[in-house]
């Protein structure tokens, strides 16, 4: 169960997201591989999904997971079928977006290069559920693929301690 500062966060996140896509509706979803799809002009739709990485403050790193170890099931990047992928990373006042696919691709292909960055993570995380990859956050600026937004002002809570979304 998300935590009321990751759900303000997601919120947050939801309301730039509809104003950077113009989206005339935001509708959240029940449970399912995404958090909202948004309803553009034109009658187009947009399926989001929205994680806000508060370690990354301590870290330098954005986690990404994909899987769920205790349930032994696919998660995060691999379960998804949002088509955008939005990263909050509050101290970096930002969003990064990006087709999941995609970066599920780069991840997979590129984690074994010489002197990658790029890290898979064994279980951890709270209770010790979690497997993904971390990578550095200037790694990922650097990639002409992933669109960064940046945000004005003061974002919402900057201090945060756990990585949700």
């Amino acid at each position: 169960m998300p935590s009321q500062r990751d759900r303000d966060a997601e919120d947050f996140v939801l309301n730039i997201l509809q104003e950077h896509f113009s989206a005339i509706a935001c509708e959240r979803s029940q449970g399912l591989t995404y958090d909202c799809i948004m309803t553009l002009p034109h009658g187009g739709k947009i399926l989001c999904e929205v994680k806000t990485d508060w370690k990354a403050r301590v870290t330098g790193n954005l986690y990404f997971e994909t899987k769920n170890t205790w349930q032994g099931k696919d998660s995060g990047l691999i379960a998804t079928t949002a088509s955008c992928w939005a990263h909050y990373v509050p101290h970096k006042h930002c969003i990064f977006l990006v087709d999941p696919k995609a970066l599920l691709w780069y991840l997979t292909v590129h984690e074994h290069d010489f002197n990658s960055p790029i890290q898979r993570t064994l279980a951890h995380g709270g209770d010790n559920n979690s497997q993904g990859w971390k990578v550095p956050i200037a790694f990922l600026e650097n990639r002409t693929w992933i669109q960064k937004i940046l945000l004005p002002g003061k974002d919402i809570d900057t201090k945060g301690e756990n990585s949700a979304g």
